[in-house]
């Protein structure tokens, strides 16, 4: 399984992972801005304190009863606006190399590929300049329930565009004047008997649509 995910994940951050904000390149998110973030995927129910009287709408298309069953809690909208965040969020943490912001949002086994391939970025004095432009869709593909774990999975639509250089600044791979539509499929878990309603990113699929 481990290599499985090591070899999707490989792929994928040679081509979209690394997407940030313009001016934050290479810069590492604030700590406020980590909390902020984390604060928004931690709960998928999403109560107003002035507007308790009014009940939430809690979609249910690609969401199994197996799933509501072990979740009944589960909101899709709030839980499809955190993962928004977590998908902008995890992106940028990896582009400044924020370990420690990576390690809060990823399960152990995807933190070690993550780790893993970061390392070996390093040793190469290799760094990626890339800018994160626009997620045009979030759409809840399915969800499921599997050995006291919650599976969730998204299929995020962006835009991107980045540039992949090595340490004499040549350019290995993308285009700072190119933006590429990308689909990525980025599959989220909880343990059903965990007392904390936090999710973790734990698998991660790309595949680039079109190249303008």
């Amino acid at each position: 399984m481990g290599t499985l995910v090591f070899a999707v994940l490989t792929c994928f951050l040679l081509l979209q992972l690394h997407a940030i904000l313009g001016r934050d390149v290479g810069h590492r998110p604030s700590s406020k801005h980590q909390k902020n973030i984390r604060n928004m995927f931690k709960s998928t129910v999403n109560i107003s304190k002035s507007n308790k009287s009014k009940p939430i709408a809690v979609a249910t298309e690609h969401v199994s009863s197996s799933f509501f069953k072990a979740y009944p809690a589960f909101n899709q909208t709030a839980f499809l606006k955190g993962s928004e965040a977590a998908f902008t969020f995890i992106q940028k943490a990896y582009a400044s190399r924020d370990r420690a912001g990576l390690k809060k949002l990823l399960t152990a086994e995807l933190f070690q590929a993550f780790d893993k391939s970061l390392t070996e970025q390093e040793q190469r004095g290799e760094c990626m300049e890339s800018s994160f432009l626009e997620i045009r869709s979030s759409v809840l593909k399915n969800t499921r329930v599997h050995t006291g774990a919650l599976y969730a999975s998204v299929e995020f639509v962006s835009d991107q565009c980045f540039v992949l250089k090595n340490a004499q600044g040549a350019i290995l791979a993308g285009s700072a004047e190119l933006i590429r539509t990308v689909t990525d499929t980025w599959v989220f878990t909880r343990q059903t008997a965990s007392s904390s309603s936090k999710w973790y990113l734990a698998e991660t699929v790309s595949a680039e649509r079109a190249s303008p």
